[in-house]
C-alpha cells in the first residue's frame, strides 16, 4: 500500500506507517491520504484511493468518502485531548488581563457545557473561584437568562449546518446590561460576524477572543483587528487544538483505526 501526505505527519506516526509495510508516495497514485485541514480533489482522481485518514473532529472541509478514518471516539477526545480547553482558558485569562479584570467571582456561561471542550473547561475552571452556568444549545429559555447576567461567555458548538450562524442577532440580544466577554473556539460559523461586531461597536459586548476567523470576509477581518488594536479583543490563528501531545495521541489513535481498516480488507 501507498500512502499520500497532504500535511506533515509526526514522526510516530511515519514510523508506524512504515511498520505496516506501508510506503509513501507523492502521485496520485496512492491507497491511502492523510490530511488536515487541507481539502483535496474528488476522490476520483485518485484511482486506487481506499482509506482517508484525518486526525480532526471536524471533517466537514472533506468530501463524501466511504471510509474516512478520524477522530470519532468521544471518550478516547475526553481523556486524552486537552488542547483546546486549555487554550480556551488562556484566551479567557489574558483577554481578562486586557480587560484589566479578574476572573475569580465571575460568572462563566459555557455554551455546550456537556460536551468535551464544555466539560473539560469546567474542570479547569475548578480553582479560580467563579460560578459556571452551563447551557446547552437547545434550551433558549435557560440561554436566554445566562447570557443576560454572564460576564464571560464561551462558545462550543459542533461546525454543522443547524449551528451556521447560531450565535446572531437574536442570541447577541439577550445580553443586557452586563457587557461580557465573548470567547469563540469553536468554527468560525457558529458566531455571525457583523452581529458581533455590531454588539462590539455598541459596547453591549465588552471584548472577545477568537482563534478561527476563516469564514469571514476581509472587511469583518479588518474590523475585528482594529478592535485588537484597541485592545478589545484577541485573535489567535486557528491553534486551540494544537499541541505536540495531542497530536501523537490523535496521530496514533488514527493509525490503529486504520490498522484494524487493513487487516480486514
Amino acid at each position: 500500500m501507498k500512502i499520500k501526505f497532504l500535511n506533515k505527519p509526526t514522526k510516530e506516526f511515519e514510523k508506524g506507517i512504515e511498520l505496516l509495510g506501508i510506503t509513501t508516495t507523492t502521485t496520485l497514485d496512492c491507497d491511502i491520504i492523510y490530511t488536515h485541514m487541507n481539502s483535496f480533489c474528488i476522490p476520483e482522481a485518485f484511482p486506487n484511493l481506499k482509506f482517508v485518514v484525518c486526525p480532526q473532529t471536524d471533517i466537514s472541509h472533506l468530501p463524501e468518502f466511504d471510509k474516512i478514518i478520524f477522530l470519532d471516539d468521544k471518550d478516547f477526545l475526553a481523556k486524552n485531548v486537552w488542547s483546546t480547553a486549555e487554550h480556551t482558558l488562556s484566551l479567557l485569562l489574558q483577554l481578562s488581563k486586557i480587560m484589566n479584570q479578574e476572573i475569580r467571582g465571575k460568572q462563566i456561561c459555557i455554551l455546550g457545557s456537556r460536551g468535551r471542550v464544555g466539560t473539560q473547561l469546567r474542570f479547569l475552571l475548578n480553582g479560580f473561584d467563579c460560578e459556571i452556568l452551563g447551557i446547552d444549545k437547545h434550551n433558549l429559555h435557560k440561554m436566554k437568562y445566562y447570557f443576560s447576567i454572564a460576564d464571560i461567555i464561551t462558545i462550543h458548538i459542533n461546525n454543522t449546518e443547524d449551528n451556521s450562524n447560531f450565535i446572531n442577532g437574536e442570541k447577541l440580544g439577550f445580553i443586557k446590561n452586563n457587557k461580557p466577554l465573548i470567547i469563540n473556539t469553536s468554527r468560525s460559523n457558529v458566531l455571525n460576524a457583523d452581529d458581533l461586531l455590531k454588539s462590539l461597536k455598541k459596547e453591549k459586548v465588552k471584548g472577545f477572543a477568537l482563534d478561527v476567523t476563516e469564514s469571514y470576509t476581509k472587511k469583518q477581518k479588518k474590523e475585528f483587528n482594529i478592535l485588537v488594536s484597541e485592545n478589545r479583543g484577541l485573535i489567535t490563528n486557528h491553534i486551540s487544538g494544537k499541541s505536540n501531545e495531542s497530536r501523537v495521541l490523535t496521530d496514533m489513535y488514527c493509525l490503529e483505526k486504520l490498522r484494524k481498516e487493513i487487516m480486514e480488507l
